[in-house]
């Protein structure tokens, strides 16, 4: 066989191994591998997230309980923040200023966040 012949023959054979080799790579690169987490964390994680569950229903007379006890716990905290401010005025030195500027604070963070959870309703 003459150089020329052999050339054309491991063309001929690379080229036709190539087709069967390349088709068979493009079925196995269609189909996806899964991939399990076998380490000691791996089921500590969450894979999907579980639905949220759905608030509970009050009765009605729990419900009505529920308000009357809010609106007296929100005239109480007003009460008590307007205390706190005739204190401060009064202008206390030390730990009774510390203290009042403290709870004072506290009770506004507390007024703000139950408006804004009545705004949201």
């Amino acid at each position: 066989m003459s150089r020329a012949s052999k050339l054309a023959v491991l063309l001929s054979t690379a080229l036709a191994g190539g087709a069967l080799f390349g088709g068979g790579l493009a079925l196995a690169q269609d189909v996806s591998e899964v991939r399990l987490d076998k380490s000691a964390a791996g089921d500590l994680y969450v894979r999907k997230r579980p639905p949220n569950p759905e608030a509970p229903k009050l009765p009605r007379i729990l419900r009505t309980r529920l308000l009357k006890v809010e609106k007296k716990v929100d005239a109480k905290r007003e009460e008590a923040i307007g205390l706190l401010r005739d204190f401060l005025k009064s202008d206390p030195t030390g730990d009774g200023r510390a203290e009042g500027l403290f709870k004072l604070a506290e009770l506004l963070w507390e007024d703000s966040r139950r408006k804004y959870l009545v705004d949201m309703e």
